[in-house]
């Protein structure tokens, strides 16, 4: 019962974070101005059923931005002097999809690091360079959450394949 009542919370959280942007047309005839949603999320390794972070290893907690529209979904974290050492930002997509990534635009290095559907590490690039002529960097299958960090975060705090991503609180 309890594993099913936190699937059911990030299943709302998600479906919210969805919604809030629905109705609003990414092809827009001007800009939209909308105070971007940020969310306190940790990495955990060893998360019981329910992915609850009470008696967990958390390895660490970040301040995300999270982007769900098509306009910043494609620019990321490009045009940015630089992020912040506890922040990160947080695409989420629609759960089949497979999102591509790449440096081009970046003024810093990064880690990507990308989540299945029940948000466990699936694969991870680490220390990526920005680059004019870039190769893209994509998980081996469905990834609706992936997450991009400073580079060499990754290493620093261990994670691996299976951490888990616990979403805690937005604003």
């Amino acid at each position: 019962m309890e594993r099913k009542a936190g699937k059911a919370v990030i299943i709302i959280l998600i479906s919210l974070l969805l919604s809030s942007h629905a109705g609003h047309s990414d092809a827009s005839d001007g800009p939209v101005s909308e105070a971007p949603l940020w969310c306190a999320v940790s990495l955990v390794r060893n998360a019981g059923p329910s992915n609850a972070i009470s008696g967990q290893e958390i390895l660490i907690t970040l301040r995300v931005e999270v982007v769900t529209r098509i306009p910043s979904l494609t620019k990321g974290l490009s045009d940015r002097p630089n992020l912040p050492a506890e922040e990160g930002m947080l695409f989420v997509v629609d759960p089949k999809e497979t999102p591509v990534f790449w440096m081009r635009g970046m003024k810093f290095p990064l880690d990507i690091i990308f989540f299945d559907r029940e948000k466990k590490i699936t694969d991870m690039f680490q220390d990526l360079q920005p680059c004019e002529n870039c190769t893209t960097f994509s998980a081996r299958e469905p990834s609706p959450y992936t997450l991009e960090i400073n580079a060499g975060l990754s290493r620093i705090y261990g994670l691996r394949r299976g951490d888990i991503l616990v979403i805690q609180t937005c604003e």
